[in-house]
């Protein structure tokens, strides 16, 4: 709630916002202790609307969206503009970098339209009584949306690699690790029939836990199982 009493609403919830270029955080903690999505709902720890933006061996704790990487959608799934009151600049092209970070999270929790690195991460799907997305992208049709790279995926409920939340949504796991939580179809297309026409979904090179199952409008090269027990 805002101290006038209104719904806060997802995009005043940040624990820290960014709305600048060429920062970078070092080794902090970053948490929303809202609570789970069934008390707290969409509750951001670190909402990003800048550029080179660089996250180096941080920790991003939360449940419900707890990244959020702008740009936004233009418009809301009811047509109506979808802004941000805390954004005073705009930054038409949106990177960021994060390297040797934890995040964890139940739905939906790196979510957004910016560009973004993962290298040498910990995505952590947090215990929930049903399933979890790790990702949420809506990335404009110019930009690579979401890159995981030598990434440790684990955690302790079942997860999707990700749904879309606007069509065009784009991103792509190299040289990742998988644990046994993964689902086996392991994308969703948040029952859009456009898009699956629209999404770029992709897994190379990684291991897996469980044999994969992948549908056709997904991409997976060069899967390897790990026969060790996890």
């Amino acid at each position: 709630m805002l101290p006038n009493g209104e719904l806060r609403g997802t995009f005043q919830t940040a624990t820290v916002f960014i709305n600048a270029k060429d920062v970078t955080l070092e080794g902090i903690t970053i948490k929303n202790t809202a609570g789970p999505d069934h008390v707290a709902a969409q509750a951001v720890a670190l909402y990003i609307e800048g550029t080179n933006v660089t996250i180096n061996r941080c920790s991003l704790d939360a449940y419900q969206d707890t990244l959020c990487l702008g740009p936004l959608p233009i418009m809301t799934k009811d047509e109506t503009p979808l802004l941000s009151p805390w954004r005073s600049r705009v930054f038409s092209q949106q990177l960021s970098y994060f390297n040797e970070c934890t995040i964890s999270g139940t739905i939906d929790f790196i979510f957004g339209g910016g560009q973004a690195l993962f290298t040498s991460c910990h995505i952590y799907s947090r215990k929930r009584a049903t399933v979890n997305y790790l990702t949420a992208a809506s990335t404009p049709k110019e930009a690579e949306g979401f890159i995981f790279k030598n990434c440790q995926i684990s955690g302790e409920s079942p997860y999707y690699l990700g749904r879309p939340w606007r069509d065009h949504a784009k991103t792509r796991f190299e040289k990742c690790i998988f644990d046994k939580w993964l689902t086996s179809a392991g994308w969703h297309d948040w029952d859009k029939e456009t898009a699956q026409k629209s999404v770029c979904y992709k897994e190379v090179d990684c291991t897996y836990a469980i044999v994969p199952q992948r549908a056709s409008w997904m991409t997976l090269e060069g899967a390897k199982i790990n026969e060790k027990k996890t």
